[in-house]
């Protein structure tokens, strides 16, 4: 995985992220445990290598 100082798109993302959350804090909800369990069941199986490369056309 690219740190986020060398992904110019991500810093991005989470610069605007951060703005919102100072502009409204009230937005922000906790995760239901209702919603995390169903969270945790979808990736129960799931193996994952951040530092895997990804193969193939990626569209963002």
């Amino acid at each position: 995985m690219k740190p986020v100082e060398n992904d110019p798109d991500l810093a991005e993302i989470l610069a605007s992220l951060d703005a919102e959350i100072d502009l409204h804090p009230e937005k922000l909800k906790p995760l239901s445990s209702d919603l995390k369990a169903r969270l945790d069941d979808l990736v129960y199986d799931v193996e994952f290598d951040p530092d895997q490369e990804i193969l193939g056309d990626v569209d963002w």
